[in-house]
């Protein structure tokens, strides 16, 4: 018995890692491309595409998304004019999912258990960590990377030497009462000290 398991471990390690590279393709709408990495080219993903997996590249033309599902139940929306290749995302300490070489893509990333679910996404400039959040990136053709928090926390790196900008006037406040209240930027005082037109 003893000398069975360990062969038994040998045989299934592998296929337990393929299925832990894997994303599944949850929906596809209009001009979509797929190239598996063993491809020369790129061709239309199709509904008979279930999976996409380590070292494939995607992309969407004008009008296209497509949704990828990982394996904990966190997914990701990959709207139009976009190009990512899917990462090895199951390291020990973060799990990279995606580089993301032009476009954007809405990430909603799952918590168990009030524990952080660590996940990693790139672009050629940054580098973003995530830990049980709603956020989006995105990337544009001068290579200007934005991260949008929309829940939970995200910490973003610069990896190509160029600069950061946080804008935490742009951020969004709600206080809960009834009638609803919400404001973005400067306060009306602060505006009127900064010689900015105010109107009520």
């Amino acid at each position: 018995m003893r000398r069975v398991l360990p062969l038994l471990l040998l045989l299934l390690a592998p296929g337990a890692l393929f299925a832990q590279s894997t994303l599944k393709v949850s929906s596809v709408y209009g001009p979509v491309q797929w190239k598996s990495m063993t491809a020369a080219s790129f061709i239309p993903l199709t509904a008979s595409v279930q999976t996409v997996q380590l070292g494939d590249e995607l992309r969407t033309g004008p009008g296209g998304t497509v949704m990828l599902e990982l394996p904990d139940g966190s997914y990701m929306v990959v709207a139009e004019n976009s190009v990512l290749t899917v990462q090895d995302f199951w390291s020990p300490t973060l799990r990279n999912m995606i580089n993301l070489v032009l476009g954007k893509v809405r990430f909603h990333i799952q918590r168990f258990g009030g524990k952080p679910n660590p996940y990693r996404v790139t672009t050629p400039t940054a580098l973003i960590a995530v830990r049980g959040t709603t956020f989006e990136v995105s990337i544009d053709e001068s290579q200007i990377t934005e991260v949008r928090c929309l829940e939970g926390r995200v910490a973003v790196e610069v990896i190509a030497g160029h600069n950061v900008a946080f804008a935490p006037r742009a951020i969004p406040a709600v206080v809960f009462t009834d009638p609803e209240i919400a404001w973005a930027g400067l306060t009306e005082a602060e505006a009127a000290r900064q010689n900015w037109k105010v109107t009520v």
